[in-house]
């Protein structure tokens, strides 16, 4: 399997942040991500899609506006698939 990896710029409560996000192996679309909070703590959860085509995070103790953003974080993911 090719390694795929990339960053987007997610604007997310007025801020714009860098998520990087790593494609995890297997047959389902499964996503490593990682991105700085405004106070510098990095934070790092997964993203899949569920059969629906859905975007879900997983992780633990995630803060509220990863949760909140989890549509938009799916679509920057769904767009990157649509490139490669």
């Amino acid at each position: 399997m090719t390694n795929i990896a990339f960053t987007k710029i997610i604007r997310i409560s007025e801020h714009n942040l860098e998520f990087n996000f790593r494609k995890l192996p297997g047959e389902y679309q499964n996503y490593h991500a990682d991105v700085t909070d405004l106070k510098g703590n990095r934070i790092q959860f997964s993203m899949y899609q569920d059969a629906h085509g859905r975007w879900h995070t997983t992780g633990t103790l995630l803060p509220l506006w990863i949760s909140d953003a989890e549509s938009s974080i799916g679509e920057a993911i769904t767009e990157e698939m649509s490139i490669v």
